[in-house]
């Protein structure tokens, strides 16, 4: 999970958040060369600029929560299904055998997870479009 994490990660700084990031440092440049604002007047025009890349944060920050939260799920699913299938006083062997289960059910839920990465990118990416 934290490689494919990473990968999400590289992939957005690439392909749309480094340019968010600098027009947000030239935007917020041009606040502070203005000499004609006040303290006040810049320190608004700076947070204007940084405005769009905080929103965009902020909705990758929710877009990520609601990721985790579709892989935690299939993983309680995976414990539930395992737990529901185990006696009152189960064998070492049985415990093992439960174990190997439920480490091919999670298995499953990270791959299948990993599939859904394209859409979660193309989802971002079309959101961080309206800032650009």
């Amino acid at each position: 999970m934290e490689k494919l994490v990473e990968q999400i990660s590289t992939e957005m700084h690439s392909s749309f958040l480094r340019d968010m990031q600098a027009k947000m440092h030239l935007c917020a440049a041009k606040c502070c060369q203005d000499k004609s604002n006040t303290y006040e007047d810049t320190q608004r025009c700076v947070q204007l600029c940084s405005e769009p890349l905080n929103n965009v944060k902020r909705f990758v920050e929710a877009e990520f929560k609601t990721f985790q939260n579709r892989v935690d799920r299939c993983l309680m699913d995976c414990n539930d299904s395992i737990q529901d299938s185990m006696g009152p006083d189960p064998s070492p062997a049985e415990i093992q055998t439960h174990v190997k289960a439920f480490e091919k059910c999670a298995e499953k839920c990270l791959e299948s997870h990993a599939g859904l990465v394209p859409k979660f990118l193309e989802k971002v990416k079309q959101y961080a479009k309206n800032y650009n």
